[in-house]
């Protein structure tokens, strides 16, 4: 009778399974597990198996877990997981949290950035934003600078919970702070046209202030089409300078969950 009571105690106390079995007392004092109590029975819940002493007090709250982490081959703490991804084509991924000092900071920071099994995920675009980058001279050359128009970067301080990091394919980390080092102002964008045509190419840059960095080369695959580098004009665009940091030395890969 001991284990019965003990495994119907569990099964009352615990999260109800999907079957909703009920704890019954017979009238001769025998406790059962039914899925509905019989007409002569009663049903026990939480207020009759307190008085039947069959639960002890609460005990205390327990450590919290610490949360998904990813960790590289040494077991050092790569950072904490925020999300995790599995593309349709290509690997899996993670978008984790760390904390870290960025070169300029005065203090650790929060900084996000994405991994997978092999490592650091990096991308060819990394480091010339996913808007473009712009510059203070009409050659697009000199300080390169991101636009801040599009919740990447702020002109308040502290605007941000973390500091987003994009890295390219020589481990080199990309990132803008905004807060006091944002600027509006015109500045020069670098962006890539093309046209049917040498002429309609260069027509998509020049039209619109822009100079041409190089004439317009064909770049079509079957069909008429010619692409140039442009460095066209902005007027009162908001940016912030980028910054540089070293990721391809932090971790060792390759990388795994862990807690």
């Amino acid at each position: 009778m001991q284990a019965v009571i003990a495994l119907a105690v569990g099964l009352v106390a615990g999260a109800a399974p999907a079957y909703a079995s009920v704890l019954c007392k017979r009238m001769g004092g025998g406790l059962l597990v039914r899925d509905t109590c019989k007409k002569h029975e009663q049903t026990l819940g939480p207020v009759q198996l307190d008085e039947l002493g069959l639960r002890g007090p609460t005990g205390p709250i327990g450590p919290s877990g610490g949360g998904l982490k990813v960790l590289d081959a040494t077991g050092a703490e790569v950072g904490l997981v925020t999300s995790l991804q599995s593309a349709y084509y290509g690997e899996q991924s993670a978008r984790v949290v760390s904390e870290m000092t960025l070169p300029g900071a005065s203090g650790p920071e929060f900084v996000g950035f994405s991994v997978s099994a092999r490592g650091v995920t990096t991308s060819d675009y990394a480091c010339n934003g996913y808007y473009g980058i712009y510059y203070r001279n009409a050659d697009c050359t000199g300080d390169p600078f991101q636009t801040c128009d599009y919740g990447s970067c702020s002109s308040a301080t502290g605007a941000l919970l973390f500091t987003p990091v994009s890295v390219n394919t020589d481990g080199i980390g990309c990132f803008v702070r905004g807060g006091s080092e944002f600027r509006r102002g015109d500045f020069y964008h670098l962006i890539n046209v093309h046209g049917p045509s040498i002429e309609a190419a260069t027509s998509q840059c020049v039209t619109g202030g822009g100079t041409l960095l190089s004439p317009a080369v064909s770049c079509g695959n079957g069909s008429p089409l010619f692409c140039a580098q442009c460095c066209a004009f902005g007027h009162s665009v908001g940016v912030a300078p980028v910054h540089q940091v070293d990721f391809s030395t932090i971790w060792t890969p390759p990388f795994r969950l862990g807690r």
